[in-house]
């Protein structure tokens, strides 16, 4: 087999997804849902979607697997070509193949649906701040798209979108990509899609390839805050700590330079090598 090229050894996530993330399962019926890491919070509205497959108008949040890859897909897209507008087309299908998302048209029409809540989707983030005896509030919100076309063929239910497809970005989410996005391991991406199916375990890669190359003494992220950041919606820490444990592994076999030590008050993190080669990064126009 040929050796992939280094650009194809380059994935990239914009830098509030390293820190924040969309939700693992659906929330429901709920009018926002938040997710917190120290004074950073991270708020998702859902948008008013169509349902691809029975044109039904509703309210739906992006969560799991699929929102998760086609953020990674657009910010690599975005780096590549620094245009708002996406065609998703053929590099969208190879991607998504990569990824192992079309083998069968439920898996289609499950990415349609996904792309359908995450460009309708109104992303917040807010910080709270403390200085002098005062107390701030900062907070910027914006849309994933300004407007979307997609188009499928009803004859080729394995196929997500057609070649006519497009999205333009809003601006903010386009400018938010080109201030700061992190590079990950396209190959450990597609190794850790093998061995689990969890959201979770991207997350956490995706932390880890952000903050550990940038930690200069030990660190100690406590379960209790961890379990806010990545857990969302579980009752007790110990059930967090044991799912994250598990996605820390598959994680861990992916990325083997990363310096973590799983104790019992928290993760301890050691600074350690990015988890993209050197050689994969060198050339590449950022």
């Amino acid at each position: 087999m040929k050796p992939p090229a280094p650009t194809e050894l380059l994935a990239f996530t914009p830098r509030l997804f390293t820190q924040l993330s969309l939700p693992y399962r659906d929330p429901g019926d709920v009018v926002a849902w938040v997710r917190r890491n120290g004074a950073l919070r991270l708020v998702v509205q859902p948008g008013r979607v169509v349902a691809p497959a029975t044109g039904e108008v509703g309210f739906g949040y992006p969560y799991g697997v699929v929102p998760r890859l086609l953020v990674i897909w657009m910010t690599g897209e975005v780096l590549k070509y620094r245009q708002r507008e996406l065609f998703l087309g053929p590099s969208l299908g190879r991607f998504l193949r990569w990824m192992n998302l079309t083998r069968g048209g439920k898996q289609a029409a499950l990415v349609r649906d996904q792309m359908t809540r995450l460009f309708a989707a109104t992303i917040t983030v807010e910080t709270t701040s403390s200085h002098d005896g005062m107390s701030g509030w900062t907070m910027n919100s914006c849309r994933v798209a300004d407007s979307v076309q997609l188009w499928w063929h009803d004859a080729e239910p394995d196929d997500a979108v057609s070649g006519e497809s497009t999205v333009m970005l809003s601006e903010k989410f386009y400018e938010s990509i080109l201030d700061g996005s992190v590079p990950l391991d396209a190959q450990a991406i597609v190794k850790l899609r093998s061995s689990t199916r969890s959201p979770m375990a991207l997350d956490i890669y995706a932390f880890l390839a952000h903050r550990l190359p940038r930690v200069k003494a030990p660190a100690l992220a406590r379960w209790a805050e961890l379990a806010v950041q990545f857990g969302g919606g579980y009752a007790e820490v110990r059930k967090f700590k044991r799912d994250f444990l598990k996605e820390l592994a598959h994680v861990v076999a992916v990325y083997p330079t990363a310096n973590v030590e799983a104790t019992p008050d928290g993760l301890v993190l050691r600074g350690s090598k990015p988890a993209i080669p050197r050689r994969a990064r060198e050339g590449v126009k950022r």
